[in-house]
């Protein structure tokens, strides 16, 4: 099996993994491709890793997200690993099993092809800046996107009255 390794951290090991990565048959990525099979991230503590858009977008595909750990034992055994004890456990904000849970919805039901947008009505009301803040863990900007949605239910053609008056 041919593997895509996307390695998010800078690294120091950049020419032993790459002679490691011929001998597996792998493929070492520093941007984001659809055929990325593993995400090799840092960790700190008991697992724990950042919350990076790389590690979110293996996420939702249910693409390994592993500790280096892994790449070092598999380097010293010459070959790939099971990856369940190397697999990452904890985000910074304390989520538990993303990853694992991710990996598993997928296995149990495969993700639908993507259908195109057609109302975009709450996208446009969300900045780059508060999706970021979301992706973040920022729960106070949650309360105020609650509050811009609320305020454009009010919108012309519907029932209810536009408020005047601001929280």
């Amino acid at each position: 099996m041919f593997h895509h390794i996307m390695f998010v951290l800078g690294s120091s090991l950049h020419n032993v993994l790459a002679k490691f990565a011929k001998t597996i048959c792998a493929t070492i990525l520093k941007t984001w491709n659809p055929n990325v099979t593993h995400v090799l991230t840092t960790t700190v503590g008991n697992d724990v890793c950042s919350r990076t858009l790389k590690v979110l977008m293996a996420i939702l595909p249910g693409i390994w997200i592993m500790k280096i750990e892994w790449l070092t034992a598999c380097m010293e055994a010459m070959h790939l690993l099971g990856e369940e004890p190397y697999e990452v456990g904890l985000d910074v904000h304390g989520r538990c099993h993303g990853p694992k849970r991710g990996r598993l919805r997928i296995i149990a039901k495969p993700l639908a092809p993507l259908q195109p947008i057609k109302d975009i009505n709450i996208i446009g009301l969300l900045s780059l800046m508060i999706v970021q803040k979301i992706i973040k863990g920022d729960n106070k900007k949650i309360g105020k996107i609650e509050e811009q949605i609320e305020e454009s239910k009010h919108v012309e053609g519907t029932k209810r009255p536009v408020s005047s008056t601001r929280r």
